[in-house]
């Protein structure tokens, strides 16, 4: 409460409420109920300055009902409900809020609410929806408790209204473009932008690193950023097996759907081995800075994978002393946000975007709902159904013309157009040449490979999608796109699963992106000569 709040403590209005001097919240912390500020979780606190201008029955009934919140239920409950009940201050001034209960705090102050919500662009159907059902749980509660202007009769007619909901998983079965699962050409351009920042981890500064590590970390295991933020240093490890090779492992937690978010348990993955060279390079530098490091294990013997330069103050001495230098879990989605803004991605990539998209991917390659179930974490069947409901039964259409049209989006060329073999980073290196068509036809040279050592993949359909590529201006790029099409065809028409049939879209799409490349070369070659 601010402190002109605090000097009027002893008017008969405030006696009215339950709001003791200190609560125990059901995460064991202690918070004064007169600080203006309550810091009730790492992420979690609630400014009572944004409640200043309403009237004292409403400011203090909430004040009541966010205690009762958290010590019942959970900061992150609490946080919400105060969130959504500063909405009341969208109905006008302190003036007509007085107005709107001036006969009571009963049924003309949902109307007005709702016509508030419902007249602010910014506010969109589900999240007035929401708010609505804050409010009506707050009316309840505040009724049962006899608080001056609450009445029965205004809680019953509220519990009977229907408000509606957010319909379950709503963006997943509309494929939404913002916030549903990414599309073909968006997780080929994100797949792209990844391989991009990997092939120069060494040089990557560190807030670059940490960015593009939240973002593999969501989109290989679906995690959001409460999931993110928990883990720590030595989740990470390294398995040697006997052959030599390693495996690479990460304990990733389990989280409570209540409470302030701690780990309770932990699911054991295997990374793979370009995610786990990306989580290794993160280690290694959140070791190199020693006085950030020697400040961590002051705080805590645990380590966060993604630490903060400078610890948050307000944890210091506090149950919370101990997660001080964890990101912030709004900071770790915008992480992932901004890896993609700052590469001039136009599409929106969101922890929650990646989740249903991991979600979405395992579906179409026949997971059951246990192992869907297993790979979210959900303890029951009731919230994955949604994915195996949007399953799309029609093959996605792939053609010549919708390939060159997806090309510039998806991004899925990484080489680099030459005009020539002399062009190349080893131009007398017969080995270097790339060749297609059937070994007992002829086959053209299509570019040149730039890296040293052969990787043993299969060239010239992995060559498209590789970095080191370089592809030559002049090559018959075109023919091997019409081969690659008509294979699909084939498989498209003998049946195969929708699985098989787009195997190679990715590299079609690559290829496409070079055709066009070439022919732009051409159309400039033929300007400038004019």
């Amino acid at each position: 409460m601010s402190k002109n709040r605090r000097k009027k403590a002893a008017r008969p209005l405030e006696e009215d409420y339950p709001i003791p001097e200190v609560i125990v919240t059901r995460e064991g912390l202690s918070l004064r109920t007169n600080d203006t500020v309550w810091i009730a979780g790492v992420d979690t606190s609630i400014n009572w300055k944004l409640l200043s201008s309403l009237p004292d029955e409403l400011f203090l009934s909430i004040r009541a009902y966010i205690c009762r919140v958290l010590v019942k239920d959970s900061a992150g409950t609490a946080q919400k409900c105060f969130g959504d009940l500063t909405r009341l201050r969208l109905i006008g001034s302190s003036e007509k809020l007085a107005a709107e209960i001036s006969s009571g705090i009963g049924m003309r102050l949902f109307h007005a609410f709702r016509s508030a919500l419902e007249e602010a662009p910014e506010i969109g159907r589900s999240s007035m929806l929401d708010s609505l059902s804050v409010f009506r749980r707050w009316y309840i509660w505040c009724a049962d408790c006899e608080f001056p202007g609450f009445d029965g009769e205004s809680a019953l007619e509220l519990s009977d209204l229907r408000i509606g909901g957010s319909p379950q998983g709503i963006a997943v079965l509309r494929r939404d473009p913002d916030s549903g699962p990414l599309s073909f050409a968006e997780d080929a351009c994100l797949e792209s932008e990844i391989s991009r920042a990997c092939e120069g981890l060494p040089n990557l500064p560190v807030k670059d690193l940490q960015r593009l590590a939240a973002l593999m970390l969501s989109k290989a295991f679906g995690l959001y950023a409460r999931h993110l933020q928990l883990i720590n240093e030595h989740d990470y490890s390294v398995e040697q097996l006997s052959d030599g090779s390693e495996i690479h492992w990460l304990n990733v937690p389990r989280v409570k759907k209540r409470g302030r978010g701690e780990a309770v348990g932990f699911r054991r993955r295997r990374l793979p081995a370009r995610l786990a060279l990306v989580v290794s390079f993160l280690v290694k530098r959140n070791a190199e800075n020693e006085i950030r490091s020697k400040e961590v294990g002051k705080a805590s013997k645990d380590r966060p994978l993604f630490v903060r330069d400078v610890g948050r103050k307000e944890l210091f001495g506090t149950k919370l002393h101990s997660d001080a230098f964890r990101w912030k879990r709004s900071r770790l989605a915008m992480a992932v946000s901004d890896f993609c803004y700052e590469r001039g991605m136009s599409f929106h990539v969101t922890p929650r975007r990646l989740r249903y998209s991991f979600a979405t991917r395992l579906v179409e390659e026949g997971c059951s709902p246990l192992e869907l179930a297993d790979a979210l974490d959900h303890t029951d069947l009731q919230h994955v159904m949604v994915y195996f409901n949007s399953r799309g039964q029609v093959v996605r259409q792939l053609d010549e013309a919708v390939a060159l049209r997806l090309a510039p989006l998806a991004s899925a060329f990484l080489g680099r157009l030459i005009p020539d073999k002399s062009s190349a980073t080893r131009p007398d290196d017969p080995a270097s040449s790339i060749r297609f068509g059937a070994a007992d036809q002829e086959q053209p040279e299509i570019g040149s490979c730039g890296q040293v050592s052969s990787c043993g993949k299969n060239a010239p359909l992995a060559c498209y999608t590789c970095a080191r590529f370089e592809p030559w201006k002049n090559a018959p790029h075109e023919e091997v796109l019409g081969v690659l099409l008509q294979e699909r065809r084939r498989r498209h028409a003998a049946g195969m699963d929708e699985k098989i049939v787009q195997i190679h879209d990715a590299t079609i799409v690559a290829v496409a992106e070079v055709v066009r490349r070439c022919n732009d070369a051409v159309m400039m070659d033929i300007d400038s000569r004019e």
